[in-house]
């Protein structure tokens, strides 16, 4: 049953992605990101806090973020899974002096295979880094993003304040904006998911 619900899940996305690439056609959808305008450490902070205290009230959580190392910083060659700790490198090493672009799409697929899981399970929320430069080209987890949208899954991630004209597109303008805060993400989840936190 799990495998079918992702594939009907998957058609719908393909449907999505070949009809318009955003989501304005949807109206029962539910996604937010916590904006930043800095290095995004705050943001990520944020996500897993809120993250640990659904999960300790016993929701269904997964999907993946940046490590955060004791410094308060986040690693953003890595992802980690929320659900059970598996960590993904996700850059490739190009070397010293190379220009191009460092993120391993391979890698990257197999990374996204959590979030796939999690849509498998039908989770109650889902977690994604970040919707930054390749999902805006049509690359990098947006096939998750629109995958778990489509499952009525409510869907959390991180945006940088320069890509917010694109998040708007991308949502139909009905995409929610956050501050890194923890209490505002977790107001955000209650409102979407009609469910009372303790």
């Amino acid at each position: 049953e799990s495998v079918l619900r992702f594939q009907r899940c998957l058609i719908t996305t393909f449907e999505s992605i070949l009809m318009s690439n955003h989501m304005e056609q949807r109206s029962d959808y539910a996604i937010a990101a916590v904006v930043y305008s800095d290095e995004g450490d705050a943001a990520i902070t944020a996500l897993w806090q809120a993250v640990r205290q659904l999960q300790q009230d016993g929701w269904r959580v997964a999907g993946l973020l940046n490590p955060i190392d004791d410094n308060g910083r986040h690693c953003n060659s890595e992802l980690a899974s929320v659900a059970d700790g598996r960590r993904f490198p996700i850059f490739q090493n190009l070397g010293r002096h190379a220009d191009g672009c460092k993120l391993d799409s391979g890698a990257l697929a197999t990374a996204g295979s959590v979030i796939r899981e999690a849509i498998e399970e039908g989770v109650d929320l889902v977690v994604i880094n970040k919707f930054g430069h390749a999902e805006i080209n049509n690359r990098g987890l947006l096939s998750e993003y629109l995958a778990a949208v489509s499952c009525g899954i409510p869907v959390l991630t991180t945006l940088h304040s320069k890509y917010l004209p694109d998040w708007r597109s991308f949502s139909g303008g009905q995409g929610g904006e956050l501050p890194a805060d923890s209490d505002a993400v977790l107001a955000w989840v209650n409102q979407s998911d009609n469910r009372s936190l303790p």
